[in-house]
């Protein structure tokens, strides 16, 4: 027996419950069993061997051959038998087995001449010997787990070898095999023991001793597709077992069920053309097509009449696949052949038409052509108006019309045509026959379409109480119901409920479908969809992976499927705020789709509007917008311009202007949306509701409130109506409303929306949910309107906690929280904290966001009010540039989608540039008015330079000013602004006046700023007249110097009036102030400024302070002067301590303090 350890037979096995019904059977036991027969039937010339070899030379490296073996075997084929062929030449060996585990159709057509030869030779060996005993063979080799527990829940099953069987007759050869295997961790070792009964053997077998290798391992060689019982399993050590088989008789009433079933499905045509049959059963369109294509090229029936026919046959197929891979132009092109054809030799009421008529609506019916698609199924019933009234394919042709209904949105005629089928079902089949049940599940499918999901439930129920009485506990169409009723609580919100159904169809599938079933990947992703609901995305991913991974193993790498898991892959990586890895996944779906399908399919669109969607949250707006106008070309080409698609893709475009602030042309969008769906969809239809949610969130954020409520309103009396009251639909309805209530300023009516939404939550979300994390932060917003800080920051928190939880550290969403908390900090005068979050919350969206995303914006601007409220205004003047900057860059980005927008977008980029250079001019300002009050710069600089700095202040001021105002100006004019833009989408009117406040204290000073610097000028102009040009240094240096602080202090006493008594820029002006006069000997009066400065700083300020380390500093210096040694000490040390504890001061500057401490201490010795 040539090595059995590395043989890697194919083998399938049929569990004892199976059913005829082919769509459900292991397909490599149906490819085998349909292969060999297919074989048998055929006849081979000589020349087969050359076009096998020539093939395989053409596969040298994929199947390690070598060309003077291949050779050989074709010269001297006739010298010896096929059998000494196949065991003394290991590549014929190999290459069978490989093809038929691989299923390479192409390769078994090529070699079918020797698997006859080979076949024929066993059995013809076999009639020549006598078997009147019972006979016991051996096989040893590996099985992987899967297979292995499949095996062990399957006594009393078949085992089907789906290649030739090598076995032999001595037990100890084979246990070795067996027990070697083990040295593979993925393997488990089995010895089977295979009981003969000549009497009764359904296949052929030989003894080969004298033709094989190991002629002493007395070898038994079983022809192709050897069907076994299993019987007794026995565990001889760990991962070592022995399986009892015993050979099937010819009578074997499940053997001869199955292969009748399959002849009676698919035997009643010629040679290949069942393969191809097969083929498409399995999934394998490409590979059917091909084999039609090639029997197109070849004489089918020396009959010319039968062998036309049959051409016209293999037309109509290969229209059905190419309906099946999207190229429906090339569909509709067979179907007319196969028609003109018939048209001319067959009468107008053969029933062929009707398959003909039937393949051409359903290509009709892809393309979304629906009115077209019905006109062909009229012309069917046309022809069956000659069967009886209650004859099944009447119901087949009425189910195939609710069909096309139900896609068009006409759910009451589609259910009228379905119940018409149920009525012929029910008069002409038993109560529990299968069939009933099948129409139940699509009655139950268009209620759950129509949102009647109680309904369609009850339909649900109705299949599996016939599924139970009349099929086998573990059948699959069991499991489909199942999976049905999983998906309707999942659509109400059940998501427990769900999952339960889901494991139910999982446990029938384990035991009823091989391991790499696609079902078994469909039932996976569901499930994978339901904790994507659920926020449980690690969750998610894992079954979306495993899905993955048995649609890599059971379909081609082009099939249709693998795109759909790519596409759910992406869009779970999407929810997780991954939006470069779901874009990858989309790009792979993408990439298979367009091999795979028409460039107008449907489900490119579909792959494009996720993409659309990725690009909108990471705030490409302009890429999003172009990937939803590529779905919608496709989707108005091939969906009728009422299709349900055609409004989510109206939404979703709408959502994208939303986004951008282009209140107008979303509004548009959600409106075309609304139209489609009133005309296609049930007035009670949860679609509708979401629609009304839509444009209420557009009337919102244009500041309609009334609108916006009524159509929030709307939403809810559907919702109401169609869903449970827990469905977490509502509860987004709930905090829709509250939103409104809240920009309303009704925050007792906003809160208790926001509780109905959390009460919803809280029973049907996982505590870890990502949607009640928003739902806490949204109660939080509202407290944090409300001026309840305190309140606002717990759920600001909670929010926090599950986020961390549930997403990767860099979600955006981590940025939305952090800005929450950072606001409620520098509200509560928690300046230091505040900043730490807001600047987590920047490093975030620097990460995971484009560059110029209006949510960095929104987060420099909350930057700059913390450090506006600290004093530091040259650095909140930075952060309020860039914020600019931004929203600057964002204007002219998207300036050609803003067209149509109600606001100026000329005037929105010419206000973001004034406070851009108002911005730097303030800045500079600040560093002027810095320069000219420095000890060391007014020591040393000369009149005429101290003229020229002053009147460039003057001049800087005055530009600022103008800047300043024109944009404060524009920003606040509501016809040409969009407000929430310009503040970065602020939404709190608390904030946007507290930005307000600041501009206009900024301009207050600027303007303060520039009315000293002239007066200082003046003054120092009439003083420069003196003839002594050698005094002019010092009459700037004193007089002037006086005045001018004489006028900053009326300056300041300005700005006290018109600011907060505690506001932090006084505390700075005090303490430049109180430096001025002690550079002129005025140290008391300096100590009251230094007081007033640390009065403020100890109310607004936290302890380490930089501020408070600099005014300790200085009260230092003026005690000295003022003689006041021992205090002067203990305010030295404050600075020390300060300075110590703070972040905000570097080294050198600490050294600075203690410089000074130790100077003091010193003098006071």
């Amino acid at each position: 027996m040539t090595n059995q350890l590395n043989d890697l037979l194919p083998y399938s096995i049929v569990t004892a419950t199976s059913s005829s019904n082919l769509d459900q059977l292991d397909q490599s036991f149906m490819y085998t069993q349909l292969l060999k027969e297919t074989i048998l039937d055929d006849e081979y010339d000589h020349n087969a061997r050359k076009i096998f070899t020539d093939f395989c030379l053409t596969r040298l490296t994929e199947n390690d051959l070598q060309p003077e073996r291949l050779h050989n075997f074709e010269e001297h084929y006739d010298n010896h038998s096929s059998i000494w062929w196949y065991t003394k030449e290991g590549f014929a060996y190999s290459l069978i087995n490989k093809a038929l585990r691989t299923q390479d159709t192409e390769m078994m057509i090529k070699m079918a001449f020797f698997l006859r030869d080979l076949h024929e030779e066993i059995k013809y060996k076999h009639s020549q010997v006598s078997h009147t005993t019972n006979i016991t063979v051996y096989r040893g080799q590996g099985m992987n787990i899967v297979d292995v527990e499949k095996l062990l829940n399957n006594k009393g099953g078949l085992l089907s070898f789906n290649s030739f069987l090598s076995t032999s007759i001595d037990q100890q050869v084979s246990f070795m095999f067996a027990d070697s295997a083990r040295e593979n961790p993925d393997l488990i070792g089995i010895l089977f023991r295979m009981y003969i009964d000549p009497s009764i053997s359904s296949t052929p077998y030989v003894s080969v001793s004298d033709k094989g290798q190991f002629n002493e391992e007395e070898e038994i060689l079983f022809s192709m597709h050897t069907i076994f019982r299993i019987g007794e399993m026995t565990e001889i050590d760990d991962r070592l077992w022995e399986v009892n088989l015993t050979l099937t008789s010819d009578t074997d009433s499940q053997l001869k069920c199955l292969t009748d079933y399959i002849r009676q499905e698919i035997m009643s045509v010629p040679g290949w053309f069942r393969m191809g049959i097969l083929m498409q059963k399995m999934g394998k369109f490409e590979k059917a097509l091909e084999i039609f294509t090639t029997l197109l090229q070849t004489k089918l029936n020396d009959d010319f009449n039968v062998d036309e026919f049959l051409r016209t046959k293999i037309n109509v197929r290969i229209g059905d696949m190419h309906e099946l891979m999207g190229t429906y132009t090339n569909a509709l092109d067979r179907f007319d052949k196969a028609l003109e054809y018939c048209q001319i030799v067959l009468p107008s009421d053969n029933p062929f038409f009707g398959v003909i008529f039937s393949g051409i609506a359903k290509v009709y019916w892809s393309m979304g052509n629906y009115n077209m698609a019905l006109s062909y199924l009229e012309k069917v019933l046309e022809i069956m108006k000659s069967l009886p009234s209650t004859h099944p394919d009447l119901a087949l042709s009425y189910n195939s019309i609710a069909a096309v209904h139900q896609s068009m949105g006409n759910y009451v005629t589609a259910l009228s045509y379905s119940e018409k089928a149920l009525e012929i079902l029910e008069k002409s089949l038993p109560s529990t026959h299968p069939d009933l049940a099948i129409n139940y599940n699509n009655i139950g499918m268009i209620h759950q379409s129509m949102g009647s999901y109680v309904m369609a439930l009850s339909y649900y129920k109705k299949a599996i109480e016939i599924m139970e009485k009349s099929l086998p506990t573990t059948h699959p169409s069991l499991a489909l119901n199942y999976n049905n009723i999983g998906v309707i609580h999942q659509s109400m919100g059940n998501y427990v409920m769900a999952l339960s159904y889901y494991k139910k169809a999982i446990e029938i599938m384990e035991k009823s479908l091989s391991a790499t079933h696609p079902s078994l990947a469909l039932n996976y992703n569901n499930i994978s969809m339901t904790h994507q609901s659920m926020g449980n995305y690690a969750m998610a991913l894992s079954y979306s992976e495993k899905a993955l991974e048995i649609w890599e193993k059971s379909l081609s790498a082009t099939h249709p499927s693998l795109a759909l898991n790519y596409n759910n892959i992406g869009m779970i990586h999407q929810s997780m705020g991954s939006y470069v890895m779901a874009l990858s996944y989309y790009k792979k779906a993408i990439e298979i789709m367009e091999k795979s399908l028409s460039a107008t399919h449907p489900s490119l669109a579909l792959n494009y509007n996720n993409i659309s969607m990725t690009h909108q949250s990471m705030g490409n707006y302009a890429m999003a917008l172009s990937y939803s106008e590529k779905a919608l070309e496709i989707w108005e080409k091939s969906l009728s311009a009422t299709h349900p698609s055609l409004a989510l893709n109206y939404n979703n475009i709408s959502m994208t202007h939303q986004s951008m602030g282009n209140y107008v042309m979303a509004l548009s969008y959600s409106e075309r949306a609304l139209e489609v769906i009133e005309k296609s969809l049930p007035p009670t239809h949860p679609d509708l509701a979401l629609n009304y949610n839509n444009i209420g969130m557009i009337h919102d954020s244009m500041g309609d409130y009334a609108m916006a409520l009524s159509y929030f309103e709307k939403g809810l009396e559907i919702m109401e109506k169609s869903l449970l009251p827990t469905h977490p639909n509502l509860a987004v309805n709930y905090n829709n409303v509250a939103a409104v209530h809240q920009s309303m300023g009704n925050y007792v009516m906003a809160l208790s929306f926001y509780k109905k939404a959390l009460d919803i939550m809280e029973k049907t979300l996982p505590p870890t949910h990502p949607n009640l994390a928003g739902n806490y932060n949204n109660i939080g917003t509202i407290h944090q309107s409300m001026g309840n800080y305190v309140m606002a920051l717990p759920y600001f928190e909670r929010a926090l906690k599950i986020v961390e939880k549930t997403l990767p550290s860099n979600h955006p969403s981590f940025a939305v929280y952090y800005v929450c908390i950072g606001e409620t900090h520098r509200s509560l005068g928690n300046y230091t904290t505040a900043l730490s979050y807001l600047q987590k919350a920047l490093l975030i969206q620097q990460k995971s966001l484009p560059h110029d995303h209006p949510d960095l914006a929104k987060t420099f601007k909350c930057i700059s009010l913390v450090h506006q409220s600290t004093g530091n205004h040259v650095l909140g003047l930075s952060s309020v540039e860039k914020a600019l900057e931004i929203q600057q860059k964002y204007i002219t980005d998207n300036d050609k989608l803003l067209t149509s927008s109600s606001y100026n977008t000329e005037a929105m980029v010419e206000c973001t540039k004034y406070g851009i250079e108002a911005s730097s001019q303030i800045k500079s300002a600040s560093e002027l008015t810095q320069r000219l009050l420095s000890t060391d710069h007014l020591a040393t600089v000369s009149a005429d330079n101290g003229r020229d700095e002053v009147k460039n202040l003057i001049k800087t001021c005055s530009d600022g000013i103008s800047n300043l105002e024109n944009m404060l100006q524009m920003a606040q004019n509501p016809s040409s602004m969009n407000q929430k833009w310009f503040y970065g989408n602020i939404i709190s009117s608390t904030e946007q006046n507290e930005q307000n406040q600041n501009m206009l204290s900024v301009l207050s000073y600027m303007k303060k700023a520039m009315k000293t610097g002239q007066n200082v000028l003046s003054c120092n102009e009439s003083v420069t007249t003196c003839s002594d040009q050698n005094n002019s240094d010092t009459i700037f240096s004193t007089k002037d110097y006086i005045m001018a602080l004489s006028y900053f202090d009326k300056a300041l006493q300005i700005v006290q009036r018109s600011l907060p008594l505690n506001d932090p820029f006084l505390a700075t002006n005090y303490n430049n102030l109180g430096n001025q006069l002690c550079q002129i000997g005025e140290y008391q009066e300096a100590l009251l400024y230094f007081e007033k400065a640390l009065e403020i700083i100890y109310r607004s300020f936290s302890n380490n302070h930089s501020l408070l380390a600099k005014t300790c500093s200085n009260m230092a210096n003026a005690l000295v002067g003022s003689g006041r040694y021992k205090e002067a000490i203990d305010y030295a040390k404050r600075a020390v301590e300060t300075a110590h504890c703070s972040f905000e001061i570097n080294n050198s500057e600490v050294e600075e303090y203690e410089n000074q401490l130790k100077l003091l201490e010193q003098m006071m010795e």
